[in-house]
């Protein structure tokens, strides 16, 4: 990889912005502006671009401010290497991630800092907050409360669904966790049980950051493209999937059923995309095992047996009706 860092200060912050971004120089621009505007001052933005063929590196270069950092990727490795890469190139005690379809409130850090003064628990790994979407809605829908460990945050992602959240994290903490830096596609399910096991978390209920509920180039949002999209992470995806199942497996069926059912069916449904028949028919049947009344499964069970290219273009098709309709 190769790196560009604007006026490196001595010291180190308490807090690194870490942000991997690909081909979104608009949202980049704005993503950056606003971790600018932060009340609390002591930070630096780590920027790793995946090579990005627009104009997000040029863009990037412009910032005169001695706290942000860019990091060019010589290839697009994808969002599990350009995460990993801004942790190792941060220097702050805290890590905050922050997606380049984000903006930050002005208050964030003030808010952060805050609660990471009044921890008094060293096992505490991460502090949490809450996002509003540019559609209105917020998410987490709901937060836990106080500090959570492995089996209660089964417990609040069963009821809830684990929806988005910000989340900044030791710095120690993260250098101890697997980012997955072999694997393109997005890894935050299997990463958030791995790094809960270990630490334990801290959700504050506060709306400190934006996110764009339909940025473009994304792998699990939009409609455009899905097909293709699904069929090229679809072993990542897999595989995912089926690391939850064989680490996560026994504590989920106990803590949260649901999540542990939805894991066996991502791991069958992502099989198919990937055109591992096999595999999806055996995880397909353990989901339904679990779910034996989901008649649709069943369905997606023989379309992909006999289709499965068929499958992506359903899912496409769903995601375009609701796109258009806001359902």
């Amino acid at each position: 990889m190769g790196g560009l860092a604007i006026g490196a200060s001595a010291m180190n912050p308490l807090f690194s912005l870490a942000i991997a971004t690909y081909n979104r120089e608009t949202m980049l621009r704005q993503c950056i502006q606003s971790c600018l505007m932060q009340e609390f001052t002591d930070f630096e933005i780590v920027v790793v671009d995946g090579a990005s063929t627009d104009g997000s590196v040029a863009m990037a270069r412009q910032f005169s401010d001695s706290r942000v950092r860019l990091f060019v990727q010589s290839e697009n490795l994808g969002i599990s290497a350009g995460r990993y890469d801004a942790v190792i190139h941060s220097r702050g005690g805290w890590i905050v991630q922050v997606d380049s379809d984000h903006v930050l409130e002005v208050d964030a850090l003030n808010v952060l800092k805050h609660a990471i003064d009044n921890l008094h628990d060293d096992r505490i790994g991460a502090v949490c907050a809450r996002y509003r979407w540019d559609d209105g809605h917020v998410t987490p829908a709901f937060i836990p409360l106080g500090t959570i460990n492995y089996e209660a945050r089964m417990r609040w992602v069963e009821r809830e669904g684990g929806r988005d959240c910000v989340f900044c994290a030791r710095r120690s903490a993260l250098l101890e966790s697997n980012w997955f830096k072999d694997r393109k596609a997005s890894m935050d399910a299997l990463f958030h049980l791995n790094f809960s096991k270990r630490w334990r978390e801290l959700f504050i209920n506060h709306e400190i950051a934006r996110q764009c509920a339909n940025a473009g180039n994304s792998s699990t949002r939009g409609h455009v493209g899905r097909a293709r999209s699904l069929r090229k992470w679809g072993p990542d995806m897999a595989w995912q999937y089926e690391e939850i199942v064989r680490v996560h497996g026994k504590a989920l069926s106990i803590h949260g059923p649901s999540a542990f059912r939805e894991a066996l069916r991502q791991a069958s449904l992502h099989n198919f995309y990937s055109g591992n028949r096999k595999l999806a028919v055996r995880y397909g049947l353990n989901y339904l095992r679990e779910a034996p009344t989901d008649f649709c499964y069943w369905a997606v069970l023989v379309t992909g047996v006999f289709a499965p290219p068929l499958l992506g273009y359903l899912n496409q098709w769903r995601h375009a009706f609701r796109d258009k309709f806001g359902i």
